[in-house]
């Protein structure tokens, strides 16, 4: 693990136990637990990388189950989303599907199956898994793949909007070029919804086995996930303003 990104670690570590989050981090869609677009709060200035560029917003969103209803099926109209990619189980989405507005194309990526092979892990141990399992790591791919082609707003979601949506926001801020602080604080904004259900550790997890297999981040986005160059640079382009 890269010692910027522990040194990261241990600074949000020690903000994350008495955290405060925003109440504008998350858009307001009710029935929608976790939806916020990823390039930032609401009424504060979109992230910047480190070149200084900011994220361009209405570009991507990330969120709990699509439980959309009345209010929020036409504010999912008015922000214009072209595709929902819905990263949980095939059992989950039988359970409970998604209510999404006509017109939008609804898109299943299970990433969680291959997480549900082996029973009884912890967060970690499933966060490390999103990068040593080969089905795991196509999957994550396909979306990015999807993500990198699309020329409307989309929406990726697990079930709780918190650690595969965040390890996949994870990814999207590495390619856009997020310093590692930032990118650790907003996988922990979704505390807002819920005080200390994500921690910093889950997603430390996943960055050590990124580095232990591939030398860091962007090593395993490149050749863990087999990314092309073109891919990347298609995302980096969507997301920077």
């Amino acid at each position: 693990m890269a010692f910027s990104s522990l040194v990261a670690y241990r600074r949000v570590e020690e903000a994350d136990e008495n955290a405060s989050w925003p109440s504008s981090f998350a858009l307001r869609l009710p029935a929608i637990p976790n939806f916020r677009d990823i390039a930032g709060a609401q009424d504060q200035p979109a992230y910047r990388n480190g070149d200084n560029m900011p994220l361009r917003r209405g570009v991507f969103y990330r969120s709990g189950r699509l439980n959309a209803e009345g209010s929020d099926l036409r504010r999912l109209q008015l922000l214009g989303v072209q595709a929902v990619y819905d990263l949980r189980s095939g059992e989950a989405r039988k359970a409970e599907p998604d209510h999404i507005p006509e017109g939008i194309r609804y898109v299943p990526v299970p990433l969680a199956e291959p997480l549900l092979l082996t029973p009884d892990l912890t967060l970690e141990e499933r966060m490390r898994l999103l990068v040593t399992d080969p089905d795991a790591r196509a999957h994550t791919a396909s979306l990015l793949e999807h993500l990198a082609q699309a020329a409307a707003p989309c929406i990726y979601h697990c079930g709780t909007g918190r650690h595969m949506t965040g390890w996949v926001t994870a990814l999207l801020h590495t390619m856009a070029g997020l310093p590692t602080e930032a990118i650790f604080l907003d996988f922990l904004a979704g505390n807002e919804a819920q005080p200390r259900v994500a921690h910093a550790s889950t997603l430390l997890a996943a960055m050590r086995a990124a580095a232990t297999h591939h030398g860091s981040v962007e090593g395993f986005i490149r050749d863990g996930l087999r990314l092309s160059s073109a891919t990347r640079q298609k995302l980096r382009g969507r997301m920077l303003a």
